[in-house]
């Protein structure tokens, strides 16, 4: 639905095809003394895409909450 969403705090453009290996990355690659930047990827990623949510139109916002509430009845509590 987001397709691609561009997380300028990491000049990144994440999708959803490569968001768990850019996670990685930064938990193994971009390091320094042994922190982890992982949680800091992805707050700007969760940051990111809520800047996209808030700046959907009213139908895209309708799809979205369709989805979401799809995807909260299909799981078992």
């Amino acid at each position: 639905m987001l397709g691609e969403v561009y997380v300028p705090d990491f000049k990144e453009k994440i999708n959803q095809s490569n968001l768990y290996e850019e996670a990685e990355y930064y938990a193994e690659n971009d390091s320094f003394a042994g922190q982890d930047r992982r949680p800091a990827f992805l707050g700007a990623v969760s940051k990111q895409l809520v800047e996209e949510v808030k700046g959907m139109n009213g139908l895209m916002e309708k799809k979205l909450i369709e989805i979401l509430v799809d995807l909260l009845n299909r799981r078992k509590f």
